[in-house]
């Protein structure tokens, strides 16, 4: 195992080093010079050729690295000696005597409050433009057209489409429209708008109607959604962390838990706080808290009715925000089921009626939402999309719109496609896709759009690459499990462990989710956030059981957390930096004084 992981390594840097060499030659680089991105190639290909050296060559590296064990455990011994050592100990225990950070339950609380009031202030001040108290117009309101429909006893909206729209015998492709007059971006069917978007964005808002009477741009719900996704990935990252597996480094969640905010797929809608932002959020929203919920309700020691009934009208409610989320709601459904299984030989009465708790709602939400597009166009499975007045290049037929010829450009796209790192402020943008820019080994297919910013989760958000490597270690504790007590007890065994139930709901949601657009045929950065928020969650728990793994391994175990702090610092950086320039770039063009003075400052900080 030693020499097959010394070989990966090694290969893996050789493949970095080609690459970053003859980077031209292969056609992924149009400029013959060293930029940024062939240096980071470089840099890896040194590191993993280093790793891979060090692990083949490991006995006789081993004694040094025994020896320097010893040098750090008498160095430390030292210092506990040092005035130093005294000076701080003794500050920590005068604290400790405050009743309010006197037990380390209370003390991490604090912490958690400190990093949740933080990461929801950066979203408040990146909204604001830095100003905290100002709130800069953005003017999409689609869902409050949709409210204010609802509010007067319809399901289309209240604007009349023009005589020059309801002439065109055919106003689906774009060059039919040439001289029409329509709302942009919206289904037309038998003479009305519609909106092919989740409808409960707009319930919420008509609700908010009946007490502020006046237009509520989307950005609200934007901002909204986004502050309450950001609290639960927090908080819900604390409660995993918590809850499974034994006490691990009290200073590792400090790092890690802004990483679950702060990144740049979250920090991304404060620059384009638009109708499919809010959609999108929405649903994200509501996914996060069916988690929350869930949680709960397999880890509390008494029947949970309750917390498995909000979690399917979470789920209901999701579903009606986002509706490809229906991928999700069923893996949590088979999820729900599977764990009612394994505990019904103990209490099935109690198992089939959190079933019922939980499914009820979902159906009956998901009645409502085929019952609403029966009632717009005829279909049940009709959301708006074959009748969509939209971009120019939107696919012609409906079965183009999901096709598995998408999925190699779109790998590329969501895993590896590199920002532009520059030496001025903000150090990180995300331009326009170019044509230009493709490697020549991947064929751009018929119908595919990828002009808008994207950035991959490699090199943004590099923190979720132990999704794979976590992935693989769950199912050989699977497949152990198999082996020794046979198939159908695993599973039940499995079921039964709320952690191991927990990893396999999110790994399981994530993919899903991840999956469907991988097969859409328009790439976009929003998109990331199908997927990203599960994922940041799965993160958490498979850090932690590959922490636990590493107990009585002292310094894998260091480079292991080392490494983890590190890709979150990293992820936190690139995603406030990648903020200012995020979507619009509206922190610029609303404050551009400040940007200004933060533009001076950093380039003053790095003598420039």
């Amino acid at each position: 195992m030693r020499r097959l992981a010394a070989i990966f390594n090694a290969g893996l840097g050789f493949i970095f080093l080609v690459v970053a060499n003859w980077a031209v030659e292969l056609g992924i680089d149009n400029d013959p010079g060293w930029g940024k991105g062939r240096y980071a190639l470089l840099g890896m290909g040194l590191v993993c050729l280093t790793i891979g050296a060090m692990v083949w060559f490991w006995p006789i590296f081993r004694p040094w690295f025994v020896k320097g064990d010893q040098w750090a455990i008498q160095w430390y011994e030292r210092l506990k000696k040092s005035w130093l050592y005294r000076v701080i100990i003794g500050l920590q225990r005068k604290i400790e005597r405050i009743s309010w950070f006197a037990t380390r339950e209370k003390r991490t609380r604090w912490a958690l409050g400190v990093t949740l009031m933080g990461v929801l202030a950066v979203f408040w001040w990146y909204t604001t433009a830095g100003t905290f108290l100002k709130w800069y117009p953005y003017y999409h309101t689609y869902y409050d057209r949709l409210a204010e429909a609802f509010l007067n006893g319809q399901i289309h909206l209240l604007e009349k489409p023009d005589p020059s729209l309801l002439a065109l015998s055919n106003p689906y492709p774009y060059e039919n429209r040439a001289g029409a007059k329509y709302l942009w971006d919206v289904s037309f069917y038998n003479g009305k708008f519609y909106l092919y978007w989740g409808p409960t964005p707009a319930l919420l808002l008509a609700g908010l109607k009946l007490v502020v009477h006046r237009v509520i741009e989307d950005q609200v719900l934007v901002v909204g959604f986004l502050l309450g996704a950001a609290g639960l990935l927090v908080g819900l990252g604390y409660s995993l962390w918590r809850r499974f597996g034994h006490h691990g480094p009290s200073w590792l969640p400090v790092f890690l838990f802004p990483a679950l905010g702060l990144n740049l797929y979250l920090l991304w809608p404060t620059g384009r706080p638009g109708v499919y932002e809010a959609a999108i959020l929405g649903g994200q929203f509501f996914l996060l808290l069916s988690m929350a919920s869930l949680l709960k309700a397999v880890t509390t020691h008494t029947p949970s009715y309750g917390w498995y009934g909000v979690a399917g009208v979470s789920l209901a409610l999701a579903m009606g925000s986002r509706m490809p989320l229906v991928l999700s709601v069923g893996w949590l459904t088979l999820m729900v089921v599977w764990r009612s299984w394994s505990m019904v030989q103990r209490e099935p009465g109690i198992a089939f009626r959190q079933v019922g708790a939980f499914l009820f709602p979902i159906l009956l939400g998901g009645g409502l939402l085929l019952w609403y597009n029966a009632a717009r166009f005829g279909n049940l499975f009709e959301t708006g999309l074959s009748y969509q007045l939209s971009i120019p290049e939107y696919p012609p037929e409906r079965s183009w719109l999901f096709s598995a010829k998408y999925i190699v450009p779109n790998s590329f796209q969501y895993f590896f496609r590199e920002p532009s790192f520059q030496a001025v402020f903000p150090f990180v943008r995300f331009p326009f896709i170019k044509e230009s820019s493709w490697p020549w080994f991947i064929r751009l297919p018929d119908h595919y759009l990828y002009h808008e910013p994207q950035g991959g989760i490699l090199l943004v958000f590099p923190l979720l690459l132990v999704i794979p490597v976590g992935f693989v270690y769950t199912m050989m504790g699977w497949v152990e499990s198999w082996r020794r007590s046979g198939f159908w007890q695993a599973c039940r065994s499995w079921g039964m462990q709320p952690d191991k139930w927990m990893v396999v709901s999110l790994l399981g949601a994530g993919f899903l989710q991840m999956s469907l657009i991988l097969f859409y045929f328009f790439s976009a950065m929003r998109f990331q956030l199908e997927y990203v928020p599960i994922f940041s969650l799965a993160a958490v728990l498979l850090i932690r059981n590959l922490d636990n793994r590493l107990e009585g391994h002292r310094w894998y175990r260091l480079f292991f957390r080392g490494l983890v702090t590190g890709l979150a610092l990293y992820s936190i950086g690139v995603g406030l930096m990648g903020g200012f320039g995020a979507g619009e770039e509206r922190f610029e063009l609303n404050n551009p004084a400040l940007f200004s003075q933060l533009r001076d400052g950093f380039h003053w900080l790095l003598g420039r």
